[in-house]
């Protein structure tokens, strides 16, 4: 049984988000891509909205995705980050498609300031951070609570 997320203990490390990540959405059944939002204490929002299907990431929709992000946080949850999920069928390694879209939020992110916690898959076989490419932009990584 899942405890009800109010009860849920905060996000704080990559080894919390990756455990939410696992019981939430689990071993993948489709192609969509989640976004799982935090206070600025780590506590989960109590919405996990999900965009059915993954386009290609162009840049007008990384963007608006982003800024819808941006919208939520900033009216329910100010200092909060996110989430992403990339979920799909198939092999546990990061895909070209996985790391593009990756390569595409991150910068997004840092660029209309919102906190991204990290960009995982989902498949078949399980849940797998997909680690920032070396060189490019990079606003990943667990806060530590404010105390």
């Amino acid at each position: 049984m899942t405890t009800h997320w109010t009860q849920q203990p905060p996000l704080v490390t990559a080894d919390d988000v990756t455990r939410r990540v696992e019981e939430l959405i689990g071993a993948a059944v489709t192609e969509q891509i989640w976004y799982l939002m935090t206070d600025a204490d780590g506590l989960q929002l109590p919405v996990l909205p999900s965009v059915e299907t993954i386009p290609e990431p162009e840049p007008g929709l990384v963007g608006n995705l982003v800024h819808i992000v941006d919208d939520i946080l900033d009216s329910s949850a100010p200092g909060g980050r996110v989430v992403f999920v990339l979920e799909r069928p198939g092999a546990v390694v990061p895909t070209d498609r996985d790391v593009t879209w990756a390569d595409a939020l991150r910068p997004e992110c840092l660029r209309q300031s919102v906190h991204c916690a990290g960009i995982y898959s989902s498949t078949e076989i399980g849940v797998r951070l997909i680690p920032p490419t070396p060189g490019r932009a990079q606003s990943v990584g667990p806060v530590p609570r404010a105390r």
